[in-house]
């Protein structure tokens, strides 16, 4: 159910009744791209009905006239959703979920954009073939800032179609699918866990973990989107201008992702090794400050996990904490470098069990 303060505009009588594929698309102060992000969805050559469920964080630039403009040009896609206020990334996201009516869900941010006008239908053929399976992505372009140029492809897991492991998808963390390439079943994300409202609005590991969680995840090898970087104000630029906001956010994953990894049984261990995977990020994201509460948390944490993860690598962590301030930068370079090597052959293993 939406919240009562959220305001659509759209047009019930020439909207599909029951589209296959809700594409929801999150937006705020992109002007300059919001654009481009809708050309890619309503340019999608489909044998099935579509939505585009586009919701506004209360913009205050020109986006919410943009979207207008298209809603009125589309009507028998576009559904626009507005607040009286700014909501932030979790909340605009779940009254945007709770709008969307498609069995399955495409994710497309208003700052990347889809480059393949058989995108939906590719993914929707492929993933009706195989059975078990929630989620589906592909690998993707990158484009910098207001650079014309692409580069990539990258996300490239495998040069063919195929099934991703569900460890695997746990090994990549939130980057392992780039987030305009997945097409998830809606059910799934509706029945994701409550907690996730404290993620602070980053939820892309827990949708990847979550969607393959039943049968791992098909990979589709075509680039059919692109991810743009350097973005003013994305959440990326916002968290490298706030270092203490950013350890508080990293700390708080790793809570989360205790809390997930009770609901994985079988793939229980990947999710310990993710997790000490980011404590060994917290560490290195700390090494230019003395930052005791953080090093205290790792401490705990580390010990907490000791049993599910390589016992060098938990020696390693223990190492760093207990160094002197003026080594630990040393220290943490020279591990870091190591255990990534070691974490490879790890996750290789894995794969072949």
């Amino acid at each position: 159910m939406m919240e009562k303060s959220t305001n659509e505009c759209s047009d019930a009588s020439v909207l599909p009744i029951d589209p296959t594929v809700s594409v929801l698309m999150l937006t705020y102060n992109h002007e300059k791209y919001i654009a481009q992000a809708i050309e890619g969805v309503v340019r999608q050559e489909c044998g099935f009905a579509i939505e585009l469920v586009i919701a506004d964080d209360s913009s205050t630039d020109a986006t919410l006239e943009i979207v207008r403009e298209y809603q009125a040009r589309y009507p028998n896609i576009i559904r626009v959703l507005t607040a009286q206020s700014n909501v932030g990334i979790y909340s605009n996201y779940k009254r945007a979920l709770a709008a969307c009516r498609g069995e399955w869900i495409a994710f497309c941010e208003g700052d990347d954009y889809w480059i393949d006008g058989n995108k939906l239908s590719l993914q929707i053929g492929c993933i009706n073939t195989v059975r078990g399976v929630d989620i589906s992505f592909h690998s993707c372009m990158i484009q910098y800032g207001d650079s014309s140029d692409l580069v990539g492809p990258v996300n490239r897991v495998s040069s063919r179609n195929r099934i991703i492991k569900t460890q695997d998808v746990i090994f990549g963390g939130g980057s392992f699918m780039p987030t305009a390439s997945i097409l998830v079943k809606a059910q799934m994300l509706k029945d994701m866990p409550s907690w996730l409202s404290e993620c602070g609005g980053a939820i892309d590991v827990y949708v990847q973990a979550y969607g393959a969680r039943n049968g791992g995840a098909l990979y589709i090898d075509r680039p059919m989107s692109v991810y743009r970087r350097g973005v003013a104000g994305s959440w990326t630029e916002v968290m490298a201008r706030d270092p203490k906001g950013f350890n508080k956010f990293w700390i708080k994953r790793i809570d989360l992702l205790r809390r997930m990894a009770a609901d994985f049984r079988i793939d229980r261990k990947a999710v310990y090794i993710l997790i000490g995977r980011e404590l060994m990020g917290i560490i290195e994201r700390s090494k230019y400050v003395e930052n005791r509460e953080v090093f205290k948390f790792v401490d705990t944490q580390a010990r907490e996990i000791a049993s599910f993860v390589p016992l060098y690598y938990y020696r390693y962590m223990r190492i760093i904490i207990e160094s002197p301030h003026r080594w630990r930068y040393l220290w943490v370079r020279t591990i870091w470098n190591r255990w990534l090597g070691r974490a490879r052959k790890l996750a290789v293993t894995l794969r072949l069990m």
